[in-house]
């Protein structure tokens, strides 16, 4: 062998022997980097599980969305819902190698090493989709080698734990891909408005493109940057066979359009939806934001719909039958040197946007205001005209207008509630009133306390103010059927009469005497009290509450939920002045409902984890079908009104208090879970036999006129001089309380009662809530018998009198006011007698 050969051999065998050595050395460092950095990492349970940081979602009871909280704009997908091109961009993009190696791509580390050899720069290379998935659920993305060599070990237990199939999916639904979307499910829509499945390979391509830097490479920020980094996923899909040469051509000339899904709603409920989020916060904490639970209210879309049109409508209504003004704000100048064009620049359109919206409403601009009719810009730059007969309600007279008012206008279709319109729907636009006031309605079951609709307020992003639980105002003649059936339990019956005339007291509070008023500000002398609150006399509830003592008022109206603490302690209770919630109103007259239960208000019906399985589910409490004891102890007798014994039919009631129903072997009084019976039913029957009359011939009888029923009933309510105005009215399937008023109190304008400005509100949403709900009124509780009554005296009928009045009344009073009606015979005739 001669030198050379010898000198080569010799040469191999060292190379041989460094790179033997070398590769132990390698082997050995690895294992020995896997021994210290293995204990670092996470379990392997938490490897397999890989959860998603998916929002909180709400929805209605029939599965309309209502309200998603958190911070990303999540779509999981399973592996078998991503198109395969889009999976090929992705690997074609991010990791040629995915399905070959074994977690880490060792040729591209090898790589990234030659690179920092010979440059002395550290590169990416070499990060493959696992490692990327690593770093993202477990790591940092700091730049430091400790970092990479965690990436690397822990990209090993995933692929040791995870199939590439699980792996992928778990990358395509966790990747953030820019503007807040975060997986390729909610990418393809914040994008281009369409599922993944829809999307072509252009937009396939346009996603893989966005890992390595989604805030600066997004089609919406940077149009150029966002095609080369197209072109270039193209181009690899070409190189890998993915695609051909034909698919390649045609997906590079197609133009890349950003047409954004905006996030919407199905159902306008958000004062709901926050409602849930406060509690959802409360059981579970900050993390219901990305732990993907999905609520299930009580709210019906239908009847939410037809709530938050009806609020909104008669708001609007009220606001144009109090005027108005001609003194409109103005735009900003940029808008006003615009209007003379035939549509306006983006720009224009921009600043008109940031003007206050109001919901339901479009913002307009007045270009000129004739007597003829009124030419528009919308917010959308669109121009639009109103003949003078769309707005005549306006009233605007020899005024007008002038060019660059901000005014609002409204689809007469109208889309409150998220309600949906027809296909190539054509709008015809109107002139709005936007609301001054505000009102709120909750209607609820009275047989679960399930709440079907809530609207807290006109529009809950001018303020999330929920008037329906948070605003504490006087209910007005709307507390009465209350005191009336504190007075019932004593003795009182509809049939029972009191004197309305005038009376003064003494307010100490004041200083001064108190000289109460009925609303009319007329007396009406001898009153019934079913008459009485048929027309909501203030003088007989008054006299009322001071027949049965004040105290005896405020503890029987807790039976209907309502606080004591905000009652006051005087004769100012019958008419009204405590403060209590709409949804305390609605509570308490679904007891008159149900026939005497007091149940719970709730609004969560069912919550969801992210696998779907159910956490908790609310079960309605039954109605207990005998009292509870405490609530039906005897009371004490109070002194009867002062009589005027020269008014003729002055006569005093009975006050024998109604005895409790006798509980059987099968009573529920002692189940914990169910809704207490705490008003006596019979109580509660007579009640809604005159609530049903104020429907139908009283203060709310254009509800039973507009209506066509006989089976609502209900009570409006107003307070000193106009400020709030209520209706709180029922059909066994639900109870309803509607409030009109500021917030700010100050009157609503002059005439606007309860029957005015809540009423029509509560009309318009029982339309929807009772269509296809048979008529029917409760059966009457044992107890109870038919008379006829003198409708003067309010004692039973003589034989043969033909002025006579049917009532419905307890039958042991029976007995009490024959002899009562008897003693007065024989007074008469005594009295004949003498003269």
């Amino acid at each position: 062998m001669s030198l050379p050969a010898r000198v080569a051999l010799r040469l191999a065998i060292v190379l041989a022997l460094v790179l033997i050595a070398g590769a132990l050395f390698t082997v050995a460092a690895f294992f020995t980097a896997r021994a210290v950095y293995e204990p670092q990492l996470p379990p392997v349970e938490a490897v397999r599980e890989l959860p998603l940081q998916v929002p909180l979602r709400i929805y209605s009871r029939d599965g309309k969305l209502i309200g998603e909280f958190g911070t990303q704009r999540r779509i999981p997908l399973a592996y078998d819902e991503m198109p395969e091109q889009l999976i090929n961009a992705f690997i074609a993009a991010e990791d040629a190698r995915y399905f070959v190696h074994p977690g880490v791509d060792w040729r591209g580390i090898l790589r990234a090493a030659v690179n920092l050899a010979m440059t002395g720069e550290r590169s990416q290379g070499g990060s493959t989709i696992t490692m990327q998935l690593a770093r993202n659920y477990f790591l940092t993305r700091e730049r430091t080698y400790d970092r990479k060599i965690r990436e690397i070990f822990l990209a090993l237990r995933m692929e040791e734990v995870l199939s590439k199939q699980q792996i992928m999916e778990s990358y395509l639904n966790k990747i953030y891909l820019g503007e807040r979307a975060y997986g390729v499910g909610a990418a393809a829509r914040v994008y281009f408005g369409v599922p993944v499945e829809e999307l072509s390979l252009s937009q396939m391509a346009v996603l893989a493109g966005l890992p390595k830097a989604p805030s600066r490479d997004n089609p919406a920020n940077n149009p150029d940057r966002a095609r080369e980094r197209r072109d270039y996923v193209l181009g690899r899909m070409l190189a890998l066979d993915f695609i051909d040469q034909e698919r390649y051509q045609a997906a590079r000339e197609e133009a890349i359009l950003v047409t954004p899904e905006e996030y919407t709603v199905e159902l306008d409920a958000h004062y709901v939806a926050e409602m849930v989020r406060q509690e959802m916060v409360a059981r579970y904490g900050e993390a219901v934001y990305e732990d993907g639970y999905e609520v299930v209210t009580t709210i019906d879309s239908a009847e939410q719909i037809a709530a938050v049109k009806a609020v909104r409508s008669n708001l609007r209504q009220h606001s144009a039958r109090t005027g108005y003004s001609v003194d409109r704000p103005r735009v900003p100048e940029a808008v006003r040197t615009a209007l003379d064009g035939d549509k306006l620049p983006q720009s224009a359109v921009a600043a008109i946007r940031e003007l206050a919206p109001l919901a339901g409403l479009v913002r307009a601009v007045v270009r000129r205001h004739e007597a003829e009719g009124m030419a528009l810009f919308l917010e959308d730059g669109q121009p639009v005209r109103l003949t003078a007969d769309s707005y005549s309600w306006a009233e605007f007279g020899s005024q007008r207008l002038q060019p660059g008012a901000l005014v609002y206008v409204r689809d007469a279709a109208g889309n409150e509630g998220a309600a949906p319109l027809p296909e190539n729907h054509r709008p015809d636009w109107q002139l709005a009133a936007e609301p001054k006031a505000e009102s709120a309605l909750v209607a609820l079951s009275p047989q679960t306390g399930a709440i079907r609709a809530l609207v807290g307020g006109y529009d809950f992003f001018n303020g999330r103010f929920n008037r329906v639980t948070q605003a504490e105002r006087q209910p007005g003649s709307a507390m009465k059927p209350i005191i009336y059936a504190a007075a019932f339990d004593q003795g009182y019956t509809p049939a029972s009469v009191i004197i309305d005339a005038p009376i003064v007291m003494e307010d100490y509070a004041l200083e001064d005497k108190w000289r109460p008023r009925n609303y009319s500000g007329k007396f009406y002398g001898p009153t019934r009290l079913r008459e009485g609150l048929v027309h909501s006399r203030n003088i007989v509830s008054i006299k009322l509450l001071r027949a049965i003592g004040v105290e005896t008022g405020r503890d029987y109206a807790t039976r209907f939920g309502l606080p004591e603490a905000r009652m006051p302690n005087n004769l100012s209770l019958a008419l009204g002045s405590p403060v209590f919630t709409p949804l305390e109103m609605a509570r308490a007259f679904a007891v008159f409902a149900n026939g005497g239960h007091l149940v719970t208000p709730y609004f969560i019906a069912e919550i969801r984890e992210a696998a779907g399985e159910t956490l908790e589910s609310a079960e309605s409490a039954p109605l207990c079908e005998n009292p509870q004891p405490a609530y039906f102890e005897t009371l004490v007798e109070t002194p009867l009104p002062e009589m005027d014994p020269a008014t003729p039919g002055a006569v005093e009631p009975a006050l024998t208090p109604l005895p409790a129903p006798e509980p059987t072997e099968a009573s529920d009084q002692a189940r914990p879970d169910c809704s207490p019976r705490t008003v006596n039913p019979r109580v509660a029957w007579m009640l809604s036999d005159m609530m049903r009359d104020v429907a139908s011939r009283g203060t709310g009888a254009r509800a039973g006129r507009e209506l066509g029923r006989r089976d609502i009933a209900g009570k409006t309510g107003t307070t000193n001089d106009e400020a709030d105005a209520w209706f709180v009215g029922y059909q066994r399937e639900v109870a309803t309380a509607v409030w009109m008023g500021y917030d700010q109190p100050q009157r609503l304008g002059y005439g606007e009662g309860g029957s005015r400005a809540a009423l029509p509100v509560w009309i318009d949403f029982m339309r929807t809530a009772l269509a296809g709900v048979d008529e029917g009124i409760p059966s009457r509780p044992p107890g109870l018998t038919d008379v006829r009554v003198d409708p003067e005296s309010g004692l039973l009928a003589h034989p043969e009198s033909t002025e006579v009045v049917f009532e419905t009344l307890p039958e042991e009073l029976i007995p009490r006011m024959e002899a009562q009606r008897q003693e007065q015979r024989d007074d008469s005739s005594a009295l004949d007698a003498l003269y």
